[in-house]
């Protein structure tokens, strides 16, 4: 992965949210940002501590997401150390290079919770990551 294209994803997040999600009013705040629920279908793509491919891409759902981290559910448990999270919206697409946090059965799904660490650069017009 070319390291140049590496930038902090809180503005480009914030943004996102602002103009995207919905504020969840019964969520209790632990975080230091509020988070915001968003039902939305995501690609996910696993990736090793050395950012390569951990396996294959997947569809995940966005349970909720704040500036700083996403909680997603899918039908399959994921062990990497990190997560290529794609979220596309309106034309727009924003691409988060994202820490798993955790990975935990709730109910007949899991819930896979990350950090992000960056964002991923990418040129283009209506680009969510575009500064």
């Amino acid at each position: 992965m070319n390291t140049a294209t590496l930038l902090h994803p809180t503005a480009a997040v914030e943004r996102f949210l602002h103009e995207t999600a919905d504020r969840d009013p019964a969520a209790v705040e632990r975080r230091g940002s509020p988070r915001y629920r968003l039902r939305h279908s995501v690609r996910v793509a696993p990736l090793d501590e050395k950012l390569h491919a951990a396996g294959e891409p997947f569809q995940a759902t966005c349970d909720n997401i704040s500036a700083h981290g996403i909680a997603l559910l899918h039908t399959r448990a994921v062990s990497c150390k990190y997560l290529l999270v794609e979220i596309t919206e309106s034309g727009r697409r924003l691409r988060l290079l994202t820490a798993l946090l955790r990975c935990q059965r709730k109910r007949t799904f899991y819930e896979i919770a990350g950090k992000f660490v960056t964002r991923l650069a990418e040129a283009g017009p209506g680009d969510a990551t575009a500064d």
